[in-house]
């Protein structure tokens, strides 16, 4: 991309913050030589830098600091090198990415996230989870020390920490049966379902404490999910099989039936109608 000249006294960052562009800059090829993009760098004519985002921001901030270019210098791996890094390492996952200094500690940036099935661009502010895989570019000495720093093991974020899991379980569970008093001398429960349900929360909230990690890997939090999910409506169909079936062969069943069918169906519809508007 060929730079302007009214941007050359500006650095990046100020750049991005004033025009309001959602992109991540990767590397700047200056004189044949290649860098990475630093948000204090600032950009002379005739420089090429790399700019990652949607194809509308993309082309928001080509037009501001010149054209695009036919030359793609993100493919080049002659002096930088960029891969796909699984964040496993506990020392990683729940910190802020601004927090982890890997510019200035290994001469990296981290230009896109998956999680699960989604991509998306990084900011400062965004926290790492286990499981979540990140676009790294970095020189080819220091890839394998990025590597480590952030763990690049499957096999670790396909397992569950005993410990944590155990630990919150167990916080909730006592959370559930601690009796809360409430005024005129009534006593609310939260359960044995509320109990974990909220201390899930604060807990996730928290991220992690030290070295515990209070968020689960995405495959083991999706395999716990389903595994939930089943278990809620075995136990669901057991208690209510009996009953559901008593009244649905007596008078007015099929009423009844078809009448919970049509409100579920329009309480969906609300909420997704809803979330879509806003």
């Amino acid at each position: 991309m060929t730079r302007a000249p009214v941007c050359c006294a500006k650095p990046l960052e100020d750049l991005r913050r004033e025009q309001g562009w959602d992109v991540i800059f990767g590397r700047v090829k200056r004189a044949g030589q290649f860098q990475l993009a630093t948000m204090e760098e600032k950009l002379a004519i005739g420089d090429l830098i790399t700019v990652v985002g949607s194809s509308g921001e993309i082309e928001r901030a080509a037009a501001y600091l010149g054209e695009k270019s036919v030359e793609e210098i993100d493919l080049d791996r002659s002096e930088f090198d960029f891969r796909r890094i699984f964040v496993s390492s506990p020392e990683v996952a729940g910190r802020r990415l601004k927090d982890l200094n890997l510019r200035k500690r290994f001469g990296a940036v981290i230009t896109r996230v998956r999680r699960g099935d989604d991509d998306f661009l990084p900011n400062g502010d965004l926290v790492l989870e286990l499981g979540d895989r990140v676009r790294v570019v970095t020189h080819h000495d220091n890839m394998k020390a990025v590597s480590r720093y952030l763990g690049d093991s499957y096999r670790a974020v396909s397992e569950v920490d005993i410990l944590t899991f155990s630990g919150g379980l167990a916080l909730g569970l006592l959370l559930g049966i601690l009796p809360i008093p409430l005024p005129g001398g009534i006593t609310f429960k939260f359960g044995f379902a509320g109990g974990p349900l909220v201390v899930a929360l604060i807990l996730g909230t928290i991220g992690h404490s030290g070295k515990m990690v209070w968020n689960l890997p995405y495959s083991a939090n999706m395999t716990l999910r389903q595994i939930g999910m089943v278990l809620f409506l075995a136990g669901i169909g057991t208690r209510a099989g009996y009953s559901f079936l008593s009244t649905f062969t007596k008078g007015g069943g099929i009423l009844i039936f078809g009448t919970g069918i049509i409100l579920t169906c329009l309480a969906s519809l609300a909420a997704l109608w809803i979330a879509t508007a806003c």
